[in-house]
Parts: C-alpha cells; sequence; structure tokens
C-alpha cells in the first residue's frame, strides 16, 4: 500500500496527531481474497464481498492478527502488508482508550502464546444458519470470530448478537 502520493499522509505522525494521548488506533483490515474455492465459499455463504478479516494495533501493517489456513498454521496467524498480495482490502481505524487497547493485545498475545486451531466446524455452522460455535474451545476459530473475540474482550460488539460473524458483519 503506498500512500506517499498522497499529501496528507506523508507526515510520519499523523495517527498521533489525530487524538489525544489517552488513546491509541485500533486497525480493522478486511480482505477481498481471490481463492476459487475458499474465498468465493465464504463470499458466497456469507453473501458478502469481503472474505477475511485481521486486526492490527501497527499503522504499517507489519504486523497483523488473523486466523487462516495455511500449510505453515492452521490456526492464528501473523500477517503484514505483503501478507495480502494482490488482493484488495480495506483497512479500518478508530481509537480506543489505552486501557481497552491493552486489553485486546494482551488478548492477541494470548492466542499467540496458545495452540489454536482453524475449525472448519464454524463454516458448517454458518452454511446451515446455525448461529453459534461448533466449539466451546475458545482457540478453535475463524479470522472474523477472532477478531470478534479479540474485540469483545475490550467490551466492543460490532456484531451485535452474531455469534458467528463474517467478514461483512464486522464491515457492516
Amino acid at each position: 500500500i503506498d500512500m506517499s502520493n498522497i499529501p496528507e499522509l506523508k507526515d510520519d505522525n499523523i495517527i498521533a496527531e489525530t487524538v489525544d494521548d489517552s488513546h491509541e488506533p485500533v486497525f480493522l483490515v478486511l480482505t477481498k481474497g481471490k481463492t476459487p474455492i475458499i474465498s468465493q465459499g465464504i463470499k458466497f455463504v456469507t453473501n458478502s464481498e469481503y472474505s477475511h478479516a485481521s486486526i492490527t494495533f501497527d499503522p504499517e501493517l507489519e504486523e497483523v492478527y488473523s486466523f487462516n489456513m495455511r500449510k505453515e498454521s492452521f490456526g492464528f496467524v501473523r500477517e503484514n502488508k505483503s501478507s495480502f498480495k494482490e488482493n484488495f482490502i480495506s483497512v479500518f481505524v478508530f481509537f480506543a482508550p489505552k486501557n481497552i487497547v491493552n486489553k485486546l493485545k494482551e488478548t492477541v498475545y494470548d492466542f499467540g502464546n496458545h495452540k489454536t486451531t482453524f475449525d472448519l466446524k464454524i463454516f458448517a455452522n454458518k452454511i446451515f444458519h446455525i448461529n453459534h460455535k461448533a466449539s466451546n474451545n475458545e482457540y478453535n476459530q475463524v479470522c472474523s470470530t477472532f477478531v470478534d473475540t479479540v474485540l469483545q474482550s475490550g467490551g466492543i460488539n460490532l456484531v451485535g448478537d452474531q455469534k458467528i460473524p463474517a467478514p461483512s458483519d464486522i464491515y457492516n
């Protein structure tokens, strides 16, 4: 993402200047994936243009967190802007009090310190319109339930009563 041609964004302190010292930014990254089966299947089942959700606290997108089905990691993943390759992404930012952002970070780091699993059963529940997670193990997630879990740990609810939010629920 090259934003150097946007004059207002050339100042490295733009994020710091937009809010007082008591708040910090939280970035939500939604991806319009292109993989023929997984991304297109998620888009079809969830009726959304987005197929992946991630969260970060880094405006440069060098340390982005999510869940994914990759050969090297079938669960919690650390991504960065190069992970998104040719996919179209949307980045949303909000500012929260430092104590809330610290809680969100603690939750992310907790996932990073545990054995996690990408929960394929969540897809089945979504296909059959069942609004509850398939497992009580909090470390069994998909990308959008992970982002929601992190946000909920700080008392932030973007998805209402959805127990299995899709990337579109986070977007909406």
